[in-house]
C-alpha cells in the first residue's frame, strides 16, 4: 500500500511526467464468501488517489481485453477483478493473443427481463 501511495504522489508532484506502467490486480466484489469482511472493500479509498486508472470489467471477455490493455498502457492501473468471474464457465472462452478492449469503450448488453 505504501508503494501505491508513493507512486500516486510522485505522479501528482511531477505533473504527470512520472507515470510508470504498473497494473495492480485485486479481487473485488462478493460471490465466493468472506465472512465478516465480505462487504468491506477498499475500492472507494483507492480511487481517490491522483493518476490512477480504475478498471472494473463486468464480463469475462472484457476482463481479458482490459487486462491486456492495462498491462500494455502507460500509467498506474488498478484492475479490480470481479470474484464472480473466477468460477464462471463463460470465463473459459479462449481469446486471441492480440485481443484488447480500449479504455472508455463500454459494452452494452441487453438482459432478458423475466417476469413472475
Amino acid at each position: 500500500m505504501e508503494n501505491f501511495v508513493d507512486t500516486t504522489h510522485d505522479y501528482w508532484r511531477s505533473k504527470g511526467q512520472f507515470s510508470p506502467n504498473i497494473t495492480i490486480r485485486l479481487a473485488s466484489g462478493g460471490y465466493i464468501g468472506g465472512g465478516l469482511y465480505h462487504s468491506q472493500t477498499t475500492e472507494g479509498a483507492l480511487t481517490t488517489f491522483p493518476g490512477v486508472r480504475v478498471v472494473y470489467p463486468s464480463y469475462a471477455d472484457d476482463a481479458a481485453g482490459l487486462l491486456r490493455t492495462s498491462i500494455r498502457s502507460r500509467g498506474l492501473t488498478l484492475f479490480l477483478e470481479p470474484k464472480a468471474l473466477y468460477n464462471s464457465p463463460k470465463a473459459a472462452t479462449p481469446f486471441p493473443d492480440d485481443f484488447e478492449v480500449p479504455f472508455g469503450k463500454a459494452k452494452v448488453k441487453e438482459k432478458e427481463l423475466i417476469l413472475p
